[in-house]
């Protein structure tokens, strides 16, 4: 907050600035509202500036409960018939035209999942036949929604993780891509990372998201399961620091696995480095350490998601909002407030200057007047 302070400086030494060398034409109320009006602009493109370092998404899972196709209609207004006049002015009539709309979703545990919209003003986009997403949609089918939140560890990571330790680029090959939402509901929740085909995915997939569907809500988890072809251990440290400790709901597991289908090592990441969960990452990886084998996915992926059900606490943001005296805004949002600083208080400045918005009659055109006029009369 100390650089907001002072980049709000920024307007207000231009204010007086303003103020001293045109008293003539500025008055103080004037010079007031210069500073609060520029300060007001600029708060506004700090906290976005702070929202942005700070969003954050998440994954919620649950089940679909019914699908809906939607026909409605509204009336829009809009500009018609325009003419201009001799002087230039511009008139308008006001006319209405109706938009027929039709909106396929899903009601689900997670909420409503938009399918498709359509926006027309032809009533023919009744007739517009479904989506093949919608139509393959079934009441009970897992499915996924994301979620934004505040994540304050997203805008500090050095705070919990060394963004720069050398040892962790051995693993860049390694490390997947965070999982996202796609075909409107579906998510990946179980990667693989150069173990070729060995794994049938699909089925891992399907079957932990079926185990989501009630786990997901109940509690509020989401669960990720990693098989890396790797020995070192030191992956966990890898993939927790470039995904900065997974969301606030994620179960991550790993499994090491060199020679298939052989566990050599399990781990697991939660957010805040396992904080609250130190229980839930034992008993998951003595589990799984004493099945010994990945051959059976089913027995893997039951063992993980009873443990998750018994043990896991999902770890609210507010644990770290201690976090939020440490972040320093972006370099772009300083250079933004710095220059928007500068050239709203200018502006301001040139405005109460040439002009008299308050009618206090001290701009400059009105003192020019008054010269002019007191040169004639001296003339005369």
């Amino acid at each position: 907050m100390e650089t907001f302070y002072l980049i709000i400086l920024v307007p207000a030494v231009v204010a007086l600035i303003a103020r001293w060398k045109f008293k003539a034409t500025i008055t103080w109320p004037e010079t007031g509202l210069q500073i609060l009006v520029s300060s007001a602009i600029l708060g506004l493109v700090w906290m976005a500036g702070s929202w942005s370092q700070t969003h954050d998404t998440e994954i919620w899972n649950g089940a679909v409960t019914s699908k809906h196709r939607d026909h409605d209609s509204y009336i829009r207004s809009y500009s018609c018939n325009c003419s201009t006049d001799s002087d230039g002015n511009t008139s308008c009539q006001t006319c209405y035209e109706t938009h027929y709309t039709v909106d396929w979703y899903l009601k689900s545990t997670v909420g409503h999942i938009r399918i498709k919209h359509l926006d027309s003003t032809w009533r023919s986009v009744y007739n517009k036949p479904d989506s093949a997403n919608y139509t393959a949609a079934f009441v009970g089918e897992p499915c996924s929604k994301t979620y934004g939140y505040t994540n304050y560890i997203k805008a500090v990571p050095d705070s919990l993780f060394n963004m720069e330790d050398a040892e962790y680029a051995a693993f860049d090959s390694l490390i997947p891509t965070y999982p996202t939402v796609y075909g409107k509901y579906h998510v990946d929740h179980v990667i693989t990372m150069g173990m070729g085909s060995k794994l049938a995915i699909r089925d891992w997939n399907d079957y932990l998201a079926g185990k989501l569907r009630k786990l997901g809500p109940a509690s509020q988890a989401n669960v990720i399961v990693i098989v890396a072809n790797t020995a070192d251990q030191t992956y966990r440290h890898a993939l927790e620091t470039a995904w900065l400790g997974g969301k606030k709901n994620d179960i991550i597991v790993i499994a090491g696995v060199t020679n298939y289908p052989t566990i050599d090592w399990v781990d697991t990441i939660t957010l805040g480095q396992n904080s609250g969960n130190g229980l839930m990452t034992v008993k998951i990886r003595d589990d799984l350490t004493a099945l010994g084998t990945i051959e059976n996915g089913q027995a893997v992926i039951d063992s993980i998601t009873t443990n998750v059900g018994q043990y896991f606490d999902r770890k609210p943001m507010a644990d770290f909002e201690y976090l939020k005296d440490d972040i320093q805004p972006a370099t772009w949002v300083l250079i933004t407030a710095f220059i928007l600083a500068f050239l709203l208080s200018a502006g301001l400045t040139w405005a109460f200057h040439v002009f008299d918005p308050f009618g206090s009659g001290n701009s400059y055109r009105s003192v020019r007047r008054c010269n002019r006029f007191s040169n004639f009369r001296r003339f005369k």
